[in-house]
């Protein structure tokens, strides 16, 4: 778990996934039978696949991304009850977001909400495999001091934001 500090404050069909304009670490996908993502970085290539369930015509349930690092293949657990309808668009990111060097992985779970969630998952460089961190709200990565931050809307004229800081690997 990370620990968190909250500040508040005023204020078509798819083809499959497409790196994000002006973004290395992202892809977008939409409504499609099987997703994939390919990032590289350095020495490392990380693919993810998405495993879809049908649920209607135009509606599909997001149940694990399929993991290859290194030639490892890892299958890792989305939320329950996650589903996007035709038109949705959501996002696989690979945001170094433990500051450890390594892709990690992030999958949308929400979509169409002002608020976008994302379940996490780390690299354990020791033990050569990704694991769950939970379910968030979009984090960004802030490197020069190592947290991770969100700003997720209250209501329509307030914002609250949210910092994570790192307590080990937790």
């Amino acid at each position: 778990f990370i620990l968190v500090s909250i500040f508040m404050a005023g204020c078509g069909e798819s083809i499959g996934l497409e790196p994000v304009k002006d973004s290395k670490i992202e892809c977008t996908f939409q409504y499609s039978p099987e997703p994939v993502c390919a990032y590289t970085q350095d020495k490392y290539s990380v693919k993810v696949s998405l495993t879809t369930k049908t649920l209607a015509d135009d509606e599909m349930a997001l149940i694990k991304a399929n993991v290859t690092l290194a030639g490892k293949q890892q299958a890792l657990s989305i939320s329950p009850d996650v589903s996007m309808i035709k038109g949705d668009i959501g996002i696989i990111s690979f945001a170094d977001i433990n500051f450890d060097s390594m892709p990690d992985i992030a999958v949308s779970t929400s979509f169409g909400l002002a608020n976008q969630y994302f379940d996490y998952w780390v690299y354990d460089q020791k033990a050569q495999a990704y694991h769950s961190i939970g379910n968030y709200q979009k984090l960004n990565a802030n490197p020069a001091d190592k947290t991770l931050s969100a700003s997720v809307k209250q209501s329509a004229a307030s914002y609250q934001t949210l910092r994570y800081y790192w307590d080990g690997d937790k």
